[in-house]
């Protein structure tokens, strides 16, 4: 536990640590339908997932592949536009973006991010600095969609976040 408050202070840890500014305290949609993504090491997952009053949250269409970078190398634009291409049909039910970036990145408290560096064995160019939401939202723009409000979190974070939502049985956490 301290070398973790050193991390998340700034202090000298062993522990590489970075805060997320999410909770489960945070209001979820009654009603409206999400687009979930997922950029791993290997797979891009999307998803679209439904929220209706006094339900739980359903996944009702999922799509996979690999994620991009993966093998070619991309351009930041490129990655992004990819990832819309993946999203394809399910942008047009959801005015709203979650994703679960599993890449270095620092996690702003307008719930934005900013990317540190690709891993993993990606290649993306011009990533560095490059801020998640405005990239997504540039990618969108490019495809002829309307901007969305994009929600960014690690993977870390959204497995802790899923098992407190669990513990709260305020939603569950699933395998996209």
């Amino acid at each position: 536990m301290a070398e973790m408050d050193a991390g998340l202070c700034g202090g000298a840890s062993t522990l590489q640590m970075a805060p997320t500014y999410l909770d489960t305290s945070a209001d979820l949609p009654e009603d409206g339908d999400v687009v979930a993504v997922d950029a791993g090491g290997t797979n891009l997952r999307v998803a679209l997932v439904r929220f209706r009053a006094g339900r739980p949250p359903e996944i009702v269409a999922k799509e996979k592949a690999p994620v991009p970078g993966s093998g070619i190398p991309v351009t930041l634009d490129e990655f992004f536009d990819r990832v819309v291409e993946q999203a394809g049909a399910l942008l047009d039910e959801g005015d709203r973006l979650g994703m679960c970036f599993s890449f270095p990145s620092e996690i702003l408290p307008d719930k934005d991010a900013r990317i540190l560096l690709f891993n993993k064995e990606l290649r993306v160019a011009g990533a560095e600095g490059a801020l998640i939401g405005p990239s997504l939202n540039a990618a969108l723009a490019r495809a002829g969609k309307g901007p969305r409000r994009v929600t960014v979190l690690n993977d870390t974070a959204a497995a802790l976040l899923g098992e407190l939502a669990m513990q709260q049985k305020r939603a569950y956490a699933g395998h996209i």
